[in-house]
């Protein structure tokens, strides 16, 4: 979805605001789909394989997410675009603060 045309009588911020929600609403959808695929994958393999999960993960309670649900390993698209190169570090410190 693409809301960058203003509508008549909306200003700048409301429309940033609404593409603001509707982002956090697709990267929920997104998160509990991928949370969905990994526990499945996860009850059909267990420990034998490791898992690399991916979706969503945009800071390091997302990562511990991952991780409880039985990856070994998480592998970061969007949230490195739209966090930047510190999302590495700030999801690595939560972890080892998590363990």
């Amino acid at each position: 979805m693409s809301f960058n045309t203003p509508v008549m009588g909306e200003s700048k911020n409301e429309i940033e605001m609404l593409n603001t929600e509707i982002f956090t609403k697709y990267l929920d959808l997104l998160l509990e789909k991928s949370n969905q695929v990994l526990s499945y994958i996860y009850n059909g393999i267990g420990n034998r394989l490791p898992i690399i999960a991916s979706g969503g993960i945009f800071k390091g309670t997302d990562a511990q997410s991952k991780m409880d649900k039985g990856a070994s390993l998480v592998q970061i698209w969007t949230g490195f675009i739209y966090e930047g190169p510190s999302i590495v570090k700030n999801i690595c410190q939560h972890l080892s603060s998590h363990k």
